[in-house]
């Protein structure tokens, strides 16, 4: 009797200590996923991306995003040509871990991915105010690449389909400009880069 008492004991402990693992296994490790909206520094625009989980508690999974944006207008010079055809691609493959697991209603997430910026923008000198009048649109090709720090925040409708939203921010080590109509690159220094997306997926 004592031995079945012990074994019982044992089963219930593991299950505590386990609770997602029957769970875990039973859920699709493949996702597919649309951001619906996304921000990207200063441009706005959608992308999609795949994510697989790779351990059996569905704690750690690998990303792969693409994204397509378009630089956002400025009230200020809302009459360039520039802003609203600038256009951009985003790239950031990287990893996600789950602290409690992916396989309840509600779970977050903490990432690190690596990320490719680049495309068209424009920058402008000076001022349109009356006591200001100068002033002067460049528009240049940009290319950039870093490190993002990403937080995750997932819904699941069923065991298939969820809702998320994503807040990224990193450095961008290399940074290169170039003027449209020359040859001339330059070289810029570390900035900062933030990535919002809100996030739909089918997972099989």
């Amino acid at each position: 009797m004592s031995k079945i008492k012990f074994i019982l004991l044992t089963l219930c402990l593991w299950s505590f200590l386990h609770p997602g693992t029957a769970a875990a296994r039973g859920l699709p490790k493949n996702s597919v996923g649309l951001n619906t909206i996304q921000v990207i520094n200063n441009h706005i625009g959608f992308g999609a991306y795949f994510e697989r989980s790779i351990d059996p508690n569905d704690r750690f999974s690998i990303i792969i995003p693409v994204s397509v944006a378009w630089e956002m207008k400025s009230a200020m010079v809302s009459d360039t040509s520039g802003y609203g055809s600038n256009r951009s691609f985003f790239f950031n493959p990287g990893v996600k871990f789950y602290p409690t697991g992916n396989k309840k209603f509600f779970s977050y997430a903490l990432g690190l991915s690596i990320f490719s910026h680049i495309g068209a923008a424009e920058r402008i000198y000076g001022s349109k105010a009356p006591d200001l009048p100068y002033w002067q649109a460049e528009n240049y090709r940009f290319s950039a690449a870093g490190v993002l720090f990403n937080n995750y925040l997932n819904f699941k409708i069923n065991r298939n389909i969820s809702f998320g939203f994503e807040v990224g921010i990193g450095p961008t080590y290399f940074n290169n400009y170039k003027r449209k109509g020359t040859s001339t690159v330059v070289k810029g220094g570390i900035t900062t880069i933030p990535n919002i997306a809100f996030q739909c997926a089918y997972r099989f």
